[in-house]
C-alpha cells in the first residue's frame, strides 16, 4: 500500500508543480546584488551586465574573436562580422564610416 502512494506522488502533475513552486520560491527569494553597471557593455566586463561570457562562448564554440583597441581606420575585412556593443567611447565619423564602407562591400554588423 505505501507503494501506490509513492506512485501516486511521483506523477508528472505532482512533481512539475513542485517543481514549479520551487522555481518561484528561488526567484522571489534569492537576494538581489545591486551592481555597479556603468551603463557599457563591454566584453571585459564579467558582471551581469557584461559580455564576457558572450565572448568567451563564442569562442568556445570555434570561432574567431578579436577584441578591437585600435579606432577602424583604412579598409577593414570584409567577409567579417562586427559587433558593437556599447564601447566607453563613441565612434568616431570617421570609424563610423569605415564600418559602413565594410558593410556596403560585404560585412556585416550588429550595432
Amino acid at each position: 500500500m505505501a507503494e501506490r502512494a509513492l506512485d501516486r506522488w511521483l506523477r508528472p502533475r505532482y512533481v512539475f508543480a513542485l517543481l514549479a513552486v520551487i522555481v518561484v520560491a528561488a526567484v522571489l527569494f534569492i537576494p538581489q546584488e545591486t551592481g555597479t553597471n556603468t551603463g557599457q557593455l563591454t566584453t571585459y566586463d564579467s558582471n551581469p551586465e557584461g559580455a564576457l561570457g558572450i565572448y568567451d562562448v563564442v569562442h568556445r564554440l570555434g570561432w574567431r574573436v578579436e577584441r578591437r583597441r585600435a579606432a577602424f581606420e583604412g579598409s577593414v575585412d570584409t567577409a567579417a562580422v562586427y559587433l558593437i556593443l556599447d564601447p566607453p567611447t563613441q565612434p568616431s565619423a570617421t570609424e563610423v564610416g569605415v564600418l559602413l564602407d565594410a558593410v556596403r562591400r560585404g560585412a556585416s554588423a550588429v550595432v
